[in-house]
């Protein structure tokens, strides 16, 4: 008997209460607006704003391999579509004043 494999198909993921609240803050702070879960070669990215992409990871699930190997084509569809990833490692939602500090310079150059 013959099986046909089927072919994977990438839903919309969830975004996480830190995702959000960490975006939130951005758009406060900035007073600009990011597309969230932005979607790009049937990839999805958890925000977007001009040719930047934003990914907010956390330790646990990022740090597999498995995931790893994902979040690096993702990259690299990301940087063949004219986009820079910006990969900003954020595990529970007390961290988001510390790692927006952190980041702050950054953030500054990609929103103003």
């Amino acid at each position: 008997m013959y099986f046909r494999r089927r072919k994977k198909r990438f839903r919309n993921p969830k975004s996480s209460n830190s995702e959000n609240l960490f975006i939130k803050l951005l758009e406060e702070k900035f007073n600009v607006t990011i597309n969230k879960q932005f979607k790009l070669l049937g990839r999805f990215y958890d925000g977007q704003f001009g040719k930047y992409l934003l990914e907010l990871d956390g330790i646990y699930w990022h740090s597999k391999m498995r995931q790893k190997k994902i979040d690096w084509k993702k990259d690299i569809n990301a940087l063949k579509s004219g986009y820079q990833v910006i990969r900003i490692v954020l595990n529970k939602k007390e961290d988001i004043p510390q790692v927006f500090e952190e980041h702050k310079p950054l953030l500054e150059k990609i929103f103003k």
